[in-house]
């Protein structure tokens, strides 16, 4: 039988058993939209992972204080943690740098000449005060102008570095050195700063833990020099010091953990009066991807179960077309078809059924992938993932139809043409 008669009948069997196909693909488009909906965000979820490692520095460690309310009985503690940081360094071999980064809770907005400019661009994105030491541990790679000099604190310069998505959003174009800047407190205190570099859009300062506003906080940021906004200025005075951050830089890859227990060790001895962590950059990390990768679970489980029930089905239509059809099969095994040519007709019936669920299951993928696009999650469904879903598809179909198509061709003729007596 030539290929193309065989494709024919295979699509007259599909139609034969037009109610049962329809609710098999129905299954195999929702299973094979889960796999590769599972696919992408696996893939998205792994690049974005090494991206951020990458981009913060696998070096890198974070040191916080967690204290809650601020009360008299604690704040000395605090203060002499604070004070015990600046001998971290030389107390830890492992350790070749320590910053200390402050969230300050500013409303930023651009400013027009004398006046503020109120036509809504204004962002309560992250204010970040750092010290000198900031740009030692995380290497902000710089599009515009210059990271914070000496000179600038000499000269009296009260100079802003931002992101290079953060200058787009308030000024309309990426090259925004030389514009000013207004931070205005709670209390109505106004502070002006002029835009002295921009970072690079690769740069990302990690949001874990540094109270972002929105999903795409930490591409929102404001740099300014702790010189130039002293904590004793207006609200930043009583600000939550939980927002307040160490962050160190260990002297190789291969020293994180070492530096991590250096630094628990060393300030152990406050450990009785201020709850602290020490956490490497994979650990942030991870506890930032937590949600995300208990989702992708869940995704890859109700996937597979659809799988499951929709190869049982293609395998359950193979059954009921193969005892269906015991007369075509007799009279042709009888008028000299061979094995494999019955055999391939109803493998072909069951690929193509295969196929359309498996094009109808990416197309769906992606119309979700289109939906899901606002919501910042990590997604990378490229070709690989559909032709893999693709793929799986027809798998699952040949792997359900193989055993009742054997059936079929090994059935002899005289038996085949007894079940239909």
């Amino acid at each position: 039988m030539r290929l193309q008669d065989m494709i024919h009948q295979a699509l007259a069997g599909a139609r034969r058993h037009r109610s049962r196909a329809t609710l098999v693909l129905v299954e195999l488009i929702v299973g094979i939209a889960a796999v590769t909906i599972v696919l992408g965000l696996s893939a998205g979820l792994n690049a974005d992972y090494q991206a951020s490692m990458d981009a913060m520095g696998r070096d890198v460690i974070a040191i916080q204080f967690h204290m809650g309310a601020l009360d008299t009985g604690i704040q000395p503690s605090m203060d002499r943690a604070y004070a015990d940081m600046g001998g971290l360094v030389g107390a830890c071999p492992s350790v070749e740098a320590v910053t200390k980064v402050d969230s300050i809770p500013f409303v930023l907005q651009r400013a027009q000449g004398e006046s503020v400019d109120t036509t809504g661009m204004q962002y309560v994105s992250n204010q970040l005060r750092v010290d000198d030491s900031f740009e030692r541990v995380f290497r902000p790679k710089m599009l515009h102008g210059t990271w914070f000099t000496s000179s600038d604190e000499q000269a009296g310069i009260h100079g802003a570095i931002i992101t290079s998505k953060l200058a787009k959003a308030l000024f309309g174009k990426e090259n925004a050195v030389g514009e000013e800047l207004h931070f205005h407190s709670s209390t109505k205190l106004t502070r002006t700063f002029v835009v002295t570099g921009i970072l690079d859009s690769s740069f990302r300062f990690p949001k874990y833990g540094m109270v972002p506003v929105g999903v795409e906080a930490e591409e929102y940021v404001a740099f300014i020099p702790d010189w130039a906004m002293p904590l004793s200025i207006g609200t930043v005075k009583v600000m939550n010091e939980g927002a307040s951050r160490y962050w160190a830089i260990a002297r190789s890859e291969g020293a994180v953990s070492a530096a991590v227990k250096e630094i628990d060790r060393y300030l152990s001895p406050i450990r009785e009066k201020i709850v602290y962590s020490v956490t490497s950059a994979h650990e942030l990390l991870a506890k930032e991807w937590e949600g995300t990768q208990w989702m992708v679970i869940a995704v890859s489980i109700f996937a597979w179960s659809v799988l499951i029930i929709a190869s049982l089905g293609l395998s359950g239509i193979m059954f009921i077309a193969v005892r269906e059809r015991m007369k075509e099969i007799g009279i042709r095994s009888s008028l000299g078809a061979a094995p494999s040519e019955i055999i391939g007709q109803f493998m072909l019936e069951v690929v193509a059924l295969s196929l359309v669920g498996g094009i109808g299951g990416i197309v769906l993928a992606a119309a979700i992938f289109g939906l899901i696009s606002p919501m910042d999650l990590p997604r990378a469904a490229g070709i690989g993932a559909y032709l893999k879903a693709t793929g799986l598809s027809i798998t699952l179909g040949i792997i359900a139809g193989c055993y009742p198509a054997i059936q079929a061709g090994l059935k002899s003729p005289v038996k085949a043409l007894e079940r239909t007596l």
